[in-house]
């Protein structure tokens, strides 16, 4: 349950790490020389350039994850933070050493850009080449680019790291006891009511505390993206969904009809949230609530050890791949996984790589839960993804959320769907239909809440700073309109407490979850119909998540149109069988 990164780097004091930022610096320096005479209309001349790049951004990203994967299990290691740090400049510079190259690009006449593409020499970076090209119209000149990136370091990305930081810190009290957050976040899911309203209320007023600070990120987070967007409109209007949707590799239409196909099914999750409260005996829920396990009949079951969730993931994973198992399971035996509770632990579940050695890493906080199961499933699915990618270049590689999540909910479904068809009592079959209700709530109601502040709050912020009071406010009619009378309490403070509106490097990062929860089940629910060959053209569908829009891959793999809410309304009904069920055992 411990991270073993020492093939990458035998700690924070490895000689590799200094050599290797240094060999990174020089590279950047001369890749940046090079920029400034770089002829981009020469195929090989430009692809030399762009594999290069790409070698040095790699080894920049590993030592980034490396100090990243230490902070996350222990927040104070302040050696680490320095390193990211450091890396981060890294990074900006980096990436203004490539704003030249850019510029010419987009200098180039579309049919000199589109014979540039016919080249077999470009054909890695195909994808990503267009994908930048129709942002074109957004593009400042190199002196605006450049200055944009340098002072987004100390600017946007730093409230970005603030929260990290303050998140992994703040301890909750909870019944006297003064705890982390990640363990203060897994007593939510008590099975006692008292003790899960206890931790969140503690949760809660520990943010309370601290909402000014993260109001305060907030409004200079969304204040930078807007007046980046502003200045980026001079030729045509840049709105805040177009940037979303073009870093999720989607169009504004398809966002549209999945979030009007969300709202008219939104009583399926309704339904979930009625059917686990009537289990448990509860007449009025309340945001502890929203994530109980189901009330014990008997005798309660024992926590599962990390062996026996592991052993859950595989033969879930056997069932469908073979290869996948082998795979999970390896994760486990070299150290890819950390998920043993430390004091200073950063909160929520991630998976990460190192890009060089082609290896993913996965962070959780394991307490022995079937929801832990689940959870560690779905970041192995994320691993899986990227198993099978290690061989594709680097830019082929840079997937984005919407089909990212495909992969993670394809691999939690899996288990869920096992252990339901090998349950051998009605009281294995709820629970597990119980996750599925929790998921049901989780990514039908509470994620386009998200979405549905999100845009309130970008909205309130074009005019004015939004105060810790303002924000409550928009978050508590976040939850009205999509919890309606589900529930009769609502989190005001969701904001505060939920890392995702936080990240600096993109916005609306929610939305994505809903995308690839119904597009797995959409995808899921050809397993049968395709039969064993099945497995392998999942394989090749998440092959091409780096080199195709979401668009174009369902088009390719399924013969589907995402722009159409039949196929969000077809998953939608998979999601009410399964509620239906349990409604029945209920």
């Amino acid at each position: 349950m411990k991270f073993d990164n020492s093939a990458i780097y035998t700690g924070l004091t490895d000689t590799r790490l200094e050599q290797d930022m240094a060999a990174i610096n020089t590279s950047r320096i001369s890749l940046a020389e090079q920029a400034n005479s770089l002829d981009v209309s020469q195929p090989r001349q430009l692809a030399t350039w762009l594999h290069t790049y790409d070698q040095v951004d790699i080894k920049l990203s590993d030592i980034q994850t490396f100090s990243a994967l230490i902070l996350s299990v222990d927040t104070s290691v302040e050696a680490a933070e320095a390193i990211e740090s450091r890396c981060n400049k890294l990074s900006s510079d980096l990436a203004q050493a490539a704003v030249p190259v850019a510029d010419k690009l987009a200098q180039l006449a579309d049919s000199d850009f589109q014979q540039l593409l016919e080249s077999a020499d470009l054909q890695a970076f195909k994808f990503k080449l267009e994908h930048e090209r129709a942002w074109l119209v957004h593009r400042l000149s190199v002196q605006e680019e450049t200055l944009l990136q340098k002072m987004s370091e100390d600017g946007l990305d730093a409230w970005g790291e603030q929260y990290f930081k303050l998140a992994g810190t703040i301890r909750a009290t909870i019944n006297g006891e003064n705890v982390g957050l990640a363990s203060a976040f897994n007593q939510t899911l008590s099975a006692e009511r008292a003790v899960r309203e206890s931790a969140w209320k503690g949760i809660h007023n520990i943010w309370s505390q601290h909402q000014d600070s993260v109001v305060a990120g907030l409004n200079a987070i969304n204040g930078w993206r807007l007046n980046e967007y502003e200045r980026r409109s001079q030729k045509k209007a840049m709105h805040y969904l177009d940037v979303a949707c073009h870093q999720s590799h989607i169009e504004r239409s398809t966002l549209s009809t999945l979030m009007s196909t969300a709202f008219e099914n939104r009583h399926i999750g309704h339904k979930a949230i009625a059917s686990m409260l009537r289990w448990n005996g509860i007449k009025e829920g309340k945001p502890w609530d929203l994530m109980a396990p189901p009330k014990a009949e008997g005798t309660a079951a024992s926590p599962l050890s990390f062996d026996e969730g592991i052993k859950i993931i595989c033969d879930a994973f056997a069932e469908f791949d073979p290869e996948m198992a082998e795979f999970a399971q390896m994760m486990a035996d070299k150290g890819w996984i950390d998920a043993e509770p430390t004091p200073n632990r950063a909160t929520g579940a991630f998976c990460t790589e190192f890009l060089g050695a082609g290896e993913p890493r996965v962070f959780m906080t394991y307490d022995g839960s079937m929801g832990n199961v689940l959870t560690l499933a779905h970041e192995i699915g994320h691993a899986w993804h990227a198993w099978l990618l290690k061989d594709l270049g680097h830019s082929e590689k840079d997937y984005p959320m919407t089909l990212a999540e495909t992969a993670s909910i394809f691999a939690e479904t899996l288990v869920r769907q096992s252990v339901l068809n090998n349950a051998t009592s009605q009281s294995q079959k709820r629970d597990i239909l119980w996750q599925e209700a929790e998921v049901a709530s989780a990514l039908l109601i509470n994620i386009p809440a998200r979405f549905e502040f999100e845009q309130r709050f970008v909205e309130a912020r074009k005019l004015s700073k939004v105060s810790s009071k303002a924000a409550r406010g928009l978050m508590h009619d976040a939850w009205e309109k999509w919890y309606g009378d589900s529930i009769t309490e609502y989190d005001d403070l969701y904001w505060a407490s939920k890392l995702h509106f936080s990240i600096a490097e993109i916005g609306f990062y929610n939305y994505p979850y809903l995308f690839g929860y119904l597009f797995a089940l959409g995808v899921y629910a050809q397993k049968d119909k395709e039969g064993d060959n099945f497995r392998f053209a999942y394989r090749e569908l998440l092959k091409d998540t780096g080199r195709m829009t979401a668009e174009q891959c369902i088009q390719k793999h399924l013969g589907r149109d995402i722009r159409d809410s039949a196929f969000w309304q077809e998953s939608m009904d998979i999601v009410d069988g399964s509620i239906t069920s349990l409604e029945a055992l209920i």
